[in-house]
């Protein structure tokens, strides 16, 4: 597995930048961290701050935790091969820079700094890679920069039920406001949507699609898993649309003319073609 170190090495990273004191994640950057402006519409839905059960701390990684925090994320994806345990040195080099890479990672620890918990966002680039909606990749990234994910979050097993998981996805989501994205998404076993739903998602069983210009980029879920969706944005908003695939869930709002598009679908329904999943 490739080192912290030795990734940070080749992308020029300031190593000795994130080995001093850890910092509890905040709600805002600084100014002058290179934010990217606003491209939404819209305000911010209120996040609070989470509940972090006594005993235990929120906080950005360090390099020399990528091993533990890869042990905890695989547990929520044990059988993946190429799950996002695989690549933590990685995201947490990214996390660094997140304008860049759109890439954040928290992590919970005990007081005594172990590593019982974390949490992923980072765009969904592997549910739109090969979307054929996008012609060029300027245009997938612009697509999937407006969409946050919650990647992966686990909880080490001896230390679950405390709340950790609540707190963690608060986190996240304070992350993704951090980041001016209009809405969290979090692919999921189906037994965590009551866990979910508790937070304020709302269950999309049937995949999720995005009013984007002209048309809607839809996905349906992977085998066994479902979605689930919450806004970020006071004028993000999810609604049944007709598309070729047949009625599917939408989220209006991240693109401009969403709106009007959602309209004319309803007024004249196209022909439903049953598509293959992605």
């Amino acid at each position: 597995m490739l080192s912290c170190t030795d990734f940070e090495t080749r992308r020029g990273w300031d190593v000795g930048r994130r080995t001093g004191k850890k910092k509890s994640h905040g709600r805002a950057r600084q100014s002058g961290s290179g934010q990217r402006a606003p491209e939404y519409v819209g305000n911010p839905v209120e996040i609070l701050d989470p509940i972090t059960p006594f005993g235990y701390n929120i906080v950005s990684p360090d390099c020399d935790e990528a091993e533990s925090i890869a042990d905890i994320l695989q547990e929520a994806d044990p059988d993946n091969p190429m799950g996002t345990w695989t690549g933590v040195p990685m995201l947490i080099a990214q996390d660094a820079d997140p304008d860049e890479s759109g890439t954040r990672v928290a992590v919970a620890t005990t007081l005594s700094g172990q590593v019982v918990g974390a949490v992923v966002t980072r765009p969904p680039l592997a549910w739109v890679g090969n979307h054929p909606a996008f012609e060029s990749g300027t245009e997938c990234a612009h697509f999937t920069r407006a969409i946050g994910a919650i990647d992966c979050i686990a909880v080490h097993r001896d230390h679950r039920g405390k709340g950790l998981a609540r707190a963690l996805v608060t986190t996240a989501e304070q992350l993704l406001t951090d980041e001016l994205l209009p809405f969290a998404l979090v692919v999921h076993r189906p037994d965590l949507t009551d866990f979910y739903s508790g937070l304020g998602y709302a269950h999309v069983p049937g995949g999720l699609a995005v009013a984007y210009g002209a048309l809607a980029v839809a996905q349906p879920w992977p085998t066994g898993y479902t979605g689930s969706w919450k806004p970020l944005r006071d004028n993000v908003s999810l609604q049944p649309v007709p598309l070729i695939c047949g009625v599917m869930d939408v989220v209006i709002g991240v693109f401009a003319g969403g709106a009007e598009w959602a309209d004319r679908q309803r007024q004249n329904p196209p022909a439903v073609t049953v598509l293959p999943p992605y």
